[in-house]
């Protein structure tokens, strides 16, 4: 038997066995559902797919006594998250369909910084992805670069196994991942992060667009500027090669900025100022800042949208709304997002009761421990599980244990909203193996970067961000909440 079938069938065993359980170890019947349905969810999600097993997911909420098949739907669908998703990544595919986000990237390598020396280009040629990743889908974004470097290498004679070579390609990798962490616009896992938050702490206030943004941009540039020092002082490539790159060739082919490119940017611009309208000059225009913050901040994504599909040019669209629907929007993603947060709801339900008996079952093993190591620890785990899994599943995973503790007060000291924020981020950062995300996988199948070099560059890398995160990100946050 294949081994998806094992499991698969494992997986549901243990959901079949757990619906006829009687009470025990301190759980009512109805928790030791829940729990059957998590682990068995869990298995499916790891091992299986993430697309069926969603599906499974909102069927089995919907037959336990917790919910109406009605209230499982509202809280998975009628969260803002999912939606979000939706509307801001067809926002983004217009800067990506138009060619300006490509525009962006070969600008950015032709400045005349990146013509100072070797270094300064492969510096740059980290940064592209970074910035440009704020605002874009990191698959898609890999994928631009992909063949840019295959040009870069190609017209300075490298071959496969070339230490330089595989340099940039785990540099631009690694920062292509790391954008993930920079901005809630596009990121689905940081935006699960938001929500978890705001399910496990409805009481307190609530992280904004724009606190996670300023948190996460500043963080990746730290981590950015650490990953040059480890390029240039511990893995040390000779980039001499480099000064051969004709730079301007990489212009060819993109002649001047189109109308669609132009009236993406605009449109695109237009709503991040809506977005962050409210944070920024609120107190100087009351007036303005609480219509706009009664938007949210999905119907600025929907409006922006809805002027990309009607605003033609030459007769045809700026953006296609089939080609959208179908190309542009991360559909696995949504679901998975969708499914979380109702799952997320279960765990949390005061009937379920799993919160105090979790609570109660671990609170005496950490409870003494001291709110640093509390921090460090489950940033840590974050950071490795993102490694050997499926991002988004080990974010739902540590999420729906830690955050708990914290809530309860079980873990003193630490801050709910920070760790929160440290989770989004960390569960982007999956560079150490294949299996950590599309774009380790994709850097791997070019053959331009060899297994192990990704794994000891990755662990390197991982470490240090783990550290970025604990030490600074996790004490900003709470300065700018």
């Amino acid at each position: 038997m294949k081994r998806k079938t094992i499991l698969s069938i494992i997986a549901l065993l243990i959901y079949v066995i757990t619906q006829f359980l009687p009470p025990m170890g301190g759980l009512s019947s109805l928790s030791i559902q829940i729990v059957g349905l998590f682990v068995s969810v869990m298995i499916l999600w790891l091992g299986v797919s993430l697309t069926w097993p969603s599906l499974f997911c909102l069927v089995a909420l919907a037959i336990t006594p917790l919910f109406t098949g009605n209230e499982v739907l509202a809280n998975a669908f009628g969260n803002w998250i999912p939606t979000f998703v939706i509307f801001s990544s067809m926002l983004c595919y217009a800067l990506s369909k138009t060619g300006f986000l490509q525009r962006v990237a070969t600008w950015m390598l032709t400045r005349k910084i990146a013509r100072k020396s070797p270094f300064a280009f492969v510096a740059v040629l980290f940064l592209t992805p970074l910035v440009i990743g704020m605002l874009m889908e990191t698959i898609a974004l890999f994928s631009i670069f992909i063949p840019l470097l295959g040009q870069i290498f190609k017209d300075l004679g490298y071959k496969k196994g070339d230490k330089a070579a595989q340099v940039m390609m785990f540099g631009v990798m690694f920062t292509t991942c790391l954008s993930a962490m920079t901005t809630p616009i596009s990121h689905s896992f940081s935006l699960m992060a938001i929500s978890y938050h705001q399910q496990f702490f409805p009481d307190d206030p609530q992280i904004s667009l724009m606190t996670f943004s300023i948190v996460g941009i500043v963080s990746s540039f730290i981590v950015y500027g650490l990953l040059l020092l480890v390029t240039k002082f511990i893995i040390r490539p000779d980039l001499t090669r480099i000064k051969e790159l004709n730079i301007d060739a990489l212009l060819q082919n993109r002649g001047p900025i189109s109308k669609e490119e132009k009236i993406s940017v605009v449109i695109f611009l237009l709503v991040v100022l809506v977005w962050l309208f409210p944070g920024i000059l609120g107190s100087v225009f009351p007036g303005v800042s609480a219509v706009l913050s009664d938007l949210g901040n999905v119907i600025p994504a929907a409006i922006g949208a809805i002027f990309l599909f009607v605003i033609k040019v030459d007769g045809k669209p700026v953006l296609d709304f089939d080609d959208t629907f179908k190309n542009g929007i991360p559909w696995k993603i949504w679901l998975l997002v969708a499914v979380a947060m109702a799952l997320g709801a279960a765990i949390t339900s005061d009937d379920a009761g799993l919160l105090p008996w979790f609570s109660g079952a671990v609170g005496p093993a950490v409870s003494t421990m001291p709110a640093l190591a509390a921090i460090l620890i489950i940033t840590f785990v974050i950071l490795f599980l993102t490694n050997i899994m499926s991002n988004a599943v080990a974010l739902i995973l540590v999420s729906t244990v830690m955050l708990p503790l914290i809530a309860g007060g079980v873990l003193s000291g630490v801050d709910g909203a920070a760790i929160a924020i440290n989770i989004g981020m960390a569960a982007n950062v999956a560079v150490s193996t294949p299996l950590a995300s599309a774009p380790a996988a994709m850097s791997a199948g070019t053959g331009w970067l060899n297994n192990s070099n990704m794994l000891k560059w990755g662990c390197i890398m991982t470490v240090i961000t783990c550290l970025v995160m604990t030490f600074f990100s996790y004490n900003f946050t709470q300065i700018l909440m």
